[in-house]
């Protein structure tokens, strides 16, 4: 028996993540547990500090919206669960591209997934 923890980061299984088997190869052996997004508050938190520049009202705005697309997915009303992941990206690029909005940059994050279906 080992003494040490080990810590992975992974998708949940099933939709829209096919192909992940880790949760079915390892559930035998070890106790898996899933962490949920954090709360609104610290994502804005998160989101400010990858991105100084933004004014506080675009990470507040854009935490909300993804609770909410969240929300939905959990409903069954949107097929992709977006997380705290996705709004990083959205905020990434603000930073480095703030001439191109917030609207192209949603468009990069929800591009990816439309192109990605099968």
């Amino acid at each position: 028996r080992a003494d040490f923890p080990i810590f992975f980061l992974a998708n949940r299984p099933g939709y829209p993540f096919h192909g992940n088997a880790l949760y079915g190869g390892l559930t035998d052996a070890l106790s898996v547990h899933v962490i949920d997004n954090p709360p609104i508050e610290s994502e804005v938190q998160i989101l400010a500090e990858i991105a100084p520049s933004l004014s506080r009202e675009v990470p507040l705005r854009l935490a909300r919206a993804f609770a909410l697309l969240r929300d939905a997915a959990a409903r069954g009303e949107t097929a992709h669960p977006f997380s705290l992941r996705e709004a990083v990206h959205c905020v990434r690029h603000l930073e480095a591209f703030p001439e191109d909005g917030l609207e192209r940059a949603l468009h990069n994050v929800f591009a990816a997934d439309v192109e990605s279906r099968e």
